[in-house]
């Protein structure tokens, strides 16, 4: 491991194979397991999310389990360094809320009038609130912060010393992987500009929660920045949804 450290492309693309294989993994298993019981899984999408999201946890510790002269510690299992919260929650929601009028005002109304998209936008309505609490804002967050700020970034480190607009390259291709991994919703959303909504307004929330790993040295403060940005961009959509009802 400390030779490849000695090479960044080799990380960089390590890393981007990792991350897809555990991302494409984790689909492809998690599918298999609705099909072996079809009776549990067909109802709703919110146990398959579940589930998917679980895989990730188990394929990212185990990973960082068999990788040599690394402890979990490395991966910020670790208490964070003092930061302020205070400033965390304000420039997540900010930021969360800031991009989504931004990206929602670019994407779903320009692009999307000037290209004539007629294609359904939003995901599948099958979750009650407490399901979207339990699958988004809390499994999500988690177990999606420890794939990408646990393992993905902990691997990049060997990219901290290069900086751009004063951010590590490591924050900046853990924030881009973390929008890519979104294109992901083009499985449930036929409209390419909401894929795209979603995949920039990721990758925003991607650099913040890389930043406060990189800052506090801890998964901790990231996890907080996803699910504060999870809850925060779920208010938006709901207010819309319900406003769609009048």
């Amino acid at each position: 491991m400390k030779e490849l450290k000695k090479r960044p492309i080799v990380v960089l693309i390590f890393v981007l194979i990792l991350g897809y294989a555990i991302l494409i993994g984790s689909g492809k298993i998690a599918l298999l397991i609705t099909q072996v019981f079809p009776e549990i899984f067909q109802a709703s999408s919110y146990l398959k999310s579940i589930v998917t999201k679980l895989l990730f946890f188990i394929f990212s510790v185990s990973t960082m389990l068999l990788i040599p002269n690394m402890q979990l510690r490395d991966f910020g299992f670790r208490l964070p360094k003092k930061i302020s919260y205070l400033k965390l929650i304000w420039q997540t929601t900010a930021l969360t809320l800031g991009s989504f009028i931004v990206f929602y005002l670019f994407f779903n109304v320009l692009l999307r009038n000037i290209f004539g998209d007629s294609n359904g936008m939003g995901f599948p309505n099958d979750k009650t609130f407490l399901q979207r609490i339990v699958s988004v804002w809390i499994c999500s967050s988690i177990c999606e912060e420890i794939l990408n700020r646990g393992l993905l970034q902990s691997l990049l480190n060997t990219f901290k010393k290069y900086k751009f607009c004063k951010l590590s390259y490591s924050i900046w291709i853990s924030g881009i992987i973390f929008g890519l991994m979104h294109f992901s919703v083009l499985k449930i959303c036929s409209s390419i500009f909401f894929v795209l909504f979603i995949v920039f307004g990721a990758t925003v929330v991607g650099i913040l929660a890389a930043y406060y790993r990189e800052k506090s040295e801890s998964l901790y403060p990231a996890i907080a920045v996803h699910i504060l940005a999870n809850i925060s961009g779920s208010l938006p959509m709901l207010f819309f949804t319900i406003l769609s009802k009048f």
